[in-house]
């Protein structure tokens, strides 16, 4: 999508803040008329705004970007990351293995934590991180909402929020296909509990995933974390 500057979100505030606008309302910052009308014809080219008889109103495309307009900044409204993860479990031996995979892409490479992706808009979440799990892993099977957390990431100083992610968790039982051990996500391998305590860069909150399993009630829990980044 064409990134808009300055200027033409404070026109498209003129008109959100209003049912319908005229073409006096939009020029809230008093541009030169050449300047202005080169803005308002960019918003009218690209589909976000349309005029019917001198009246200027957003179009559908207008109406999904205005949700995401701080429109006292007149600025696009960072949005947090929203993931589904798959929490994969089997017996082996008489002992509990999960499928952890240790990525191999920016950021927080090298880590090591559950298969998941980010969720892609207008997919369910069920569907989308069985999606995710056969792409990565070459796995599906029944998907179960186990756990919501939401983890705010900090820089080294701690001052600074870098990223900020809802995790939707969910246990994956009935599994079956073809597994892959490696993939452009990440290297894959069931491991037991203690041998995922033993990693060196483990993503928070895996643990604590595997301990509220049990539980019969979908859980939260809020987590801020310092990322450190080592080579």
């Amino acid at each position: 999508m064409l990134k808009l500057n300055n200027h033409e979100l404070r026109i498209l505030t003129s008109i959100i803040l209003k049912e319908k606008a005229r073409y006096s309302d939009l020029n809230s910052e008093d541009l030169p008329t050449n300047q202005f009308n080169y803005h308002l014809q960019l918003l009218l080219q690209e589909g976000f705004i349309e005029k019917d008889n001198n009246i200027y109103v957003l179009t559908e495309k207008g109406e999904e970007l205005a949700g995401d307009i701080d429109i006292f900044a007149h600025d696009i409204e960072r949005q947090g990351k929203i993931s589904a993860v798959a929490i994969c479990k089997k017996m082996e031996n008489d002992e509990e293995l999960f499928l952890m995979q240790k990525r191999k892409k920016q950021p927080y490479y090298g880590y090591c934590g559950f298969p998941a992706g980010k969720m892609k808009y207008g997919s369910s979440f069920a569907s989308e991180v069985l999606r995710e799990l056969e792409e990565e892993t070459g796995m599906t099977g029944k998907a179960e909402l186990k756990q919501i957390s939401h983890v705010l990431v900090k820089n080294l100083k701690g001052k600074k929020i870098v990223n900020d992610f809802t995790f939707f968790k969910f246990l994956i039982t009935d599994l079956k296909g073809h597994f892959i051990q490696e993939s452009l996500e990440g290297i894959n391998q069931w491991m037991t509990v203690k041998q995922i305590k033993k990693e060196k860069h483990l993503f928070p909150g895996v643990l604590y995933s595997i301990d509220l399993l049990k539980q019969k009630n979908i859980s939260f829990k809020e987590i801020t974390e310092i990322y450190k980044q080592e080579n």
